[in-house]
């Protein structure tokens, strides 16, 4: 199938060989300089002189380093040019792009029999070759490859998915057979599922010890920055004044995600020198959310931060017992004093994980109170379905599917955005990758 990334698998794989001098590409459908263009990074990687770089420019017709031209080649010359690589060069690794123009060349019998041949050089020369084929059902060669992988572009929920399949890896232990992945700056990335481990605190890491790396801000003047590049241009710019942001998780997603977000927009703001006010009254949790901030803030930006104490979230669930219901009400009023004082000018955060004892009422009301002193509120809350339960000017989802978590916008509509997490640091990072 067209569009689906092929061409960028292949020159991922040819981009993560240490030896580079071993390998022809040969281009049977679009020219080399069409390929370089269409993948501007390949200039560096396969050092592209200048003297190529300008007969791209011009738009002429000619071999580009190790990318070669055989789309006008006749069948004998395109075997001849495969077979001498085969021949004069220790176990080289050979990429045809696509074996479909191939066939269509050949009568079928004279097709079969050359690819067999092919397929014996290869053994005897303990050569590489990847072959890329348009048509996914043709199984043709299957049984002649040690690999078949699949590439799939569907439509999920109105956004475009992205989706490889791992048909057939002999001697490889497959533990996972499909990934979603991401053609972002025509580089082929694949999502990895998130375990519990991926969202893991250090316990060595000091204190504001582990800064988020610094990124140009992309926020426009007057609107609060989320500290998510990507989410920053889909909302115009940053978060508007006094708009309201609902954040819903699905059921399968780990909580654990809701902090990291909470923690990266109270982090951004924070060190834009705002004041942030956290009521986290259950489905975040405070504890992990608010030692997320102290590895990620330095102490003067953390005193921006002040996170409501939630104890009614650790309070047993007696709605049936009169002390428990007076122990909830009472921790709500604390809750709902503690955000009106501490988000006043700036960033408000809620969030909530049921609707005990009319909570959602209680935030709806909260969320009116401070929308007119704060810069913004967001809440966060489990994923309700229909209509949200108070106006908002954005509407945020966090959702799982085959153990990799996406994020999206229904308001204002967005593509699909694959979460991604970062340790690096030792602290887990949360990022958006936009699925192109």
């Amino acid at each position: 199938m067209a569009g689906t990334g092929k061409t960028a698998l292949a020159l991922g794989v040819l981009r993560s060989l240490e030896k580079r001098e071993k390998i022809l590409y040969l281009c049977t459908r679009a020219s080399p300089s069409s390929v370089i263009r269409d993948h501007p990074w390949l200039g560096d990687v396969f050092d592209v002189s200048p003297k190529h770089r300008k007969v791209m420019d011009e738009g002429e017709l000619e071999d580009v380093g190790i990318f070669v031209d055989g789309r006008l080649d006749e069948p004998a010359t395109l075997f001849e040019r495969i077979t001498d690589e085969l021949m004069n060069t220790p176990r080289p690794t050979i990429v045809i792009d696509s074996w479909d123009s191939v066939a269509d060349m050949m009568e079928k019998e004279a097709y079969y029999s050359n690819t067999r041949m092919l397929q014996s050089w290869r053994d005897k020369t303990r050569a590489r070759l990847i072959l890329i084929v348009e048509d996914p059902s043709d199984t043709t060669f299957d049984y002649l490859v040690d690999g078949v992988i699949v590439l799939r572009r569907g439509i999920w929920d109105g956004r475009v998915l992205r989706e490889i399949y791992l048909s057939k890896l002999i001697g490889v232990d497959v533990e996972r057979p499909s990934y979603y992945y991401t053609l972002k700056g025509s580089f082929f990335r694949c999502f990895m599922a998130q375990s519990n481990e991926s969202f893991a605190l250090p316990s060595f890491v000091t204190a504001g010890g582990v800064p988020a790396p610094h990124r140009p801000s992309v926020a426009v003047r007057g609107r609060l920055e989320t500290g998510f590049e990507e989410l920053d241009v889909a909302l115009g710019g940053g978060l508007a004044p006094r708009s309201v942001v609902l954040l819903e998780l699905d059921p399968t997603v780990d909580p654990k995600v809701i902090s990291l977000l909470v923690g990266r927009l109270a982090a951004a703001a924070a060190g834009s020198g705002v004041p942030v006010g956290v009521g986290l009254f259950g489905l975040a949790d405070p504890v992990y959310t608010k030692r997320f901030l102290g590895l990620s803030l330095p102490p003067p930006s953390m005193e921006l931060v002040s996170i409501t104490p939630s104890a009614g979230a650790t309070l047993k669930k007696r709605s049936s017992d009169s002390e428990g219901r007076g122990a909830w009400q009472s921790s709500v009023k604390e809750w709902k004093t503690g955000m009106t004082k501490t988000s006043k000018g700036g960033l408000a955060i809620l969030s909530y994980g049921s609707d005990r004892s009319g909570l959602v009422a209680t935030v709806a009301g909260l969320v009116r109170e401070l929308t007119p002193n704060s810069s913004s509120v967001v809440v966060c809350s489990p994923y309700s379905g229909g209509q949200a339960p108070f106006p908002v000017d954005v509407r945020l989802r966090l959702q799982e599917r085959k153990g990799t978590i996406f994020f999206k916008s229904d308001i204002p509509w967005t593509k699909l955005y694959g979460v991604t997490v970062d340790r690096s640091g030792g602290v887990p990072r949360i990022g958006l990758e936009p699925v192109v």
